[in-house]
């Protein structure tokens, strides 16, 4: 949990966890508390929750774009430690190209993020979609949907 206010707080990880415990009616139980002083996301909550995500089960090609975003963008990050520390732990190697394959992603649409997440379209149709207008984009994915 992080603190937010002097009253309330933000589920950094064991989400499920927790809403089981009050489903169980127990309102009662141990958890760790990191207090934030500055506004905005920490690598380090982000992190735990990462960590957690990747031991408890597989992410998608999408929930993968997003870790990669967060870490370049929002907490700078150099490329470098994240194909050398974060795409192995990702399970995509430790290849620098696969940023670039990655990071545009995160700009679908999300209809068509959806159906890369679900395997229904591969990384690299979405890849070739991501220069296109918008309204070409839809119409091939919906083109995709029909023919699938």
């Amino acid at each position: 949990l992080q603190r937010k206010t002097n009253s309330s707080f933000r589920i950094i990880s064991g989400f499920k966890r927790i809403k089981v415990l009050f489903q169980l009616k127990i309102k009662t139980f141990t958890s760790q508390i990191y207090d934030s002083n500055v506004s905005g996301p920490k690598l380090d909550l982000f992190l735990i929750n990462f960590y957690e995500n990747l031991g408890t089960r597989e992410l998608n090609q999408i929930e993968k774009a997003n870790v990669i975003h967060k870490l370049i963008k929002n907490f700078a990050v150099p490329r470098e430690k994240v194909f050398k520390d974060y795409l192995p732990l990702l399970k995509l190697g430790a290849n620098p190209i696969i940023i670039d394959r990655y990071l545009p992603l995160i700009d679908l649409e999300h209809d068509i993020k959806t159906a890369v997440a679900e395997e229904f379209i591969p990384i690299e149709i979405a890849n070739s979609l991501i220069n296109l207008p918008v309204e070409e984009r839809q119409s091939i994915f919906k083109l995709f949907v029909q023919l699938n």
